[in-house]
C-alpha cells in the first residue's frame, strides 16, 4: 500500500545508501518522495522488488550511482521521475535492472560516469523533454522514447 511521502529531506554524506526503498513482505509499496536531495552516498535512490517510486522535483548528486532499480528475488520494480537532476554519480545516473522499468520526465542527467544503463529486460523510457550530457553515449540512451501526452 502507499507510505507516507517523503518531503523535503536533504540527505548528506550517508554511509550506506541514501533512499532505498525495499517493500515488506512481499507486498507492494507505493512512495512519493518531493524535493529530496541525496549527495554523497552509496546510491541516491535504490529501488527493489514490489516497489513503485515517485521522484518529483528531486535531486540525486556525487553518489556511486545515482538512481538505481533492483529485482533481487524476480518483483516488479517502476521508479518515475519528474523534474530530477542526476549529476556527478561516479558509475551510471540512472540504472534500470532486470525485471525494472525508469520513467523520466523533465529529468537532467549530466557529469556522471555513465548516464543511463540497462540491464536485461529492464527498460528507461523517455517522455522525450529530458536533458542527456554528452556522458550518457550510444550505449547509454533510453530503451524506448514516446511524447507527452
Amino acid at each position: 500500500g502507499g507510505k507516507p511521502p517523503m518531503t523535503r529531506v536533504d540527505l548528506r554524506n550517508e554511509r550506506g545508501n541514501g533512499t532505498t526503498i525495499t517493500p515488506n513482505n512481499g507486498t507492494d509499496s507505493n512512495v512519493l518522495l518531493h524535493q529530496v536531495t541525496v549527495t554523497n552516498a552509496a546510491i541516491g535512490l535504490q529501488a527493489q522488488d514490489g516497489a513503485v517510486v515517485n521522484a518529483v522535483n528531486s535531486v540525486f548528486s556525487n553518489n556511486a550511482r545515482g538512481v538505481s532499480t533492483v529485482s533481487v528475488s524476480g518483483g516488479y520494480v517502476m521508479v518515475n521521475l519528474d523534474g530530477v537532476y542526476v549529476t556527478g554519480n561516479t558509475n551510471f545516473g540512472i540504472a534500470a535492472g532486470n525485471n525494472t522499468s525508469v520513467r523520466m520526465s523533465n529529468v537532467g542527467v549530466y557529469g556522471n560516469g555513465g548516464g543511463l544503463k540497462v540491464t536485461g529486460n529492464g527498460l528507461i523510457v523517455s517522455f522525450t523533454n529530458n536533458r542527456l550530457g554528452p556522458d550518457a553515449g550510444s550505449t547509454g540512451l533510453p530503451s524506448l522514447s514516446v511524447g507527452e501526452k
